[in-house]
């Protein structure tokens, strides 16, 4: 088993995004402006140990990412998250507690299943508090850390 993982969220942890550009594009675009909080991070990290950015963005965006970020794993949802679902929890026809509550499950899936390679998953992300009512899903050597 190797020793640890450094896994990043992507939005408002490792970049920031360009909040006018995006309120003119749809979600699944990449409105990149500057890099985030964790960037020093991961830039510490990216040379000693493997590196993984999770994010609830979807493949439309890996393009994008994979020259901002080269040589990094990068995990998407599995599930198209579309301008429409977007609009739905702007407009309060879903809950944002229930697409937090989807986005997180699909973060702690990649987290647990990285956990069975490695003895530590240190996970970084700007929205950590979302976890604490899921701490019980977690595998025992996931750590998440807020930035």
């Amino acid at each position: 088993m190797k020793s640890i993982a450094y896994c990043f969220d992507l939005d408002g942890t490792l970049i920031e995004i360009d909040e006018e550009k995006a309120k003119k594009t749809k979600y699944n675009e990449l409105c990149f402006k500057n890099y985030g909080k964790a960037y020093k991070l991961y830039l510490k990290y990216k040379c000693k140990y493997d590196i993984y950015i999770i994010t609830n963005r979807t493949y439309h965006i890996l393009k994008d990412l994979r020259k901002l970020f080269p040589g990094v794993m990068i995990y998407v949802r599995d599930f198209y998250t579309t301008d429409e679902e977007i609009n739905a929890v702007s407009s309060g026809k879903i809950s944002i507690d229930d697409f937090y509550d989807k986005m997180v499950k699909f973060k702690i899936r990649i987290l647990n299943q990285l956990s069975e390679k490695y003895n530590k998953v240190i996970y970084f992300d700007d929205m950590a508090y979302l976890f604490k009512k899921y701490k019980k899903l977690l595998n025992k050597n996931v750590i998440i850390k807020q930035v």
